[in-house]
C-alpha cells in the first residue's frame, strides 16, 4: 500500500512488445552511436536468457518473464523505454526531476504506469562521462571516460534494466544499490572488465 505499483515491473504478460528508442549527446558520451546500440541489444538479451531459466506461477497460470519481442523504433514515435546516454539528451522537466543529474551514474525513471494494462513508460539514462556534467567524482575513486569500454557500459544497462523489469536492489551482484559505483571504482574495475 505504501509503494503501490512502484516495484513493479513496467511489462507483463499482457504487453507483447517492448518499443524503445535512444537518444545520444555525442559531446558528453564517450561510446559512439553504434556502440550504445549495440549494447542496449546485448542488455535486452541478457534479461531475456535470464528469465528463460524462470517461470511465474499464480492462480491464472503459469508464465514467462521478459517474454516480449523488442523493437527499436525512431524517438518521437510512440516508445515504452527512451534510453538517454549523455546530459544533452535530458529535457528541462528531467533535469528538475533528477535536481542534479550529475549525481547519477544511471538511473530508471517510470514517468507513467496504467494499473488496468499493467504497463508503463518512461526513461534510462545513463550519464555524461565528460564533459562538465559528467557524473559526480568527490572522493577520485571512480574511472573516467568509463563508456570508452562498452563492457562497462552493458553492466549499467543490465542494472537499470532490471529496474524495468521489476527487479528493486539486492544486497549484491548487478542489482547492487551499489553496483554502478563499484563498476567504475578504479580498484574494481578491472575485476568487471575480465
Amino acid at each position: 500500500e505504501l509503494f503501490k505499483d512502484a516495484h513493479n515491473p513496467w511489462f507483463v504478460k499482457n504487453t507483447n512488445t517492448i518499443k524503445y528508442c535512444f537518444e545520444h549527446d555525442q559531446s558528453s558520451f564517450s561510446a559512439n552511436r553504434a556502440t550504445v546500440e549495440l549494447e542496449i541489444s546485448k542488455a535486452f538479451n541478457y534479461w531475456q536468457k535470464e528469465f528463460e531459466k524462470s517461470s511465474v506461477s499464480n492462480a491464472v497460470g503459469t508464465f514467462n518473464l521478459g517474454s516480449q519481442r523488442i523493437e527499436q523504433v525512431s524517438c518521437g514515435v510512440e516508445t515504452d523505454i527512451v534510453f538517454k546516454f549523455g546530459y544533452g539528451t535530458l529535457t528541462k522537466k528531467e533535469i528538475v526531476h533528477l535536481v542534479k543529474p550529475e549525481k547519477y551514474i544511471g538511473v530508471t525513471i517510470r514517468k507513467e504506469y496504467d494499473p488496468e494494462s499493467l504497463k508503463g513508460q518512461g526513461i534510462i539514462y545513463i550519464s555524461s562521462d565528460k564533459g562538465v556534467h559528467r557524473y559526480e567524482n568527490p572522493d577520485g575513486n571512480l574511472i573516467s571516460f568509463a563508456w570508452k569500454n562498452s563492457k562497462l557500459l552493458l553492466f549499467a544497462l543490465i542494472h537499470e534494466l532490471g529496474h524495468v523489469y521489476g527487479i528493486p536492489h539486492s544486497g549484491n551482484g548487478v542489482m547492487s544499490q551499489i553496483f554502478l559505483d563499484q563498476l567504475l571504482n578504479k580498484y574494481l574495475v578491472e575485476s568487471f572488465l575480465k
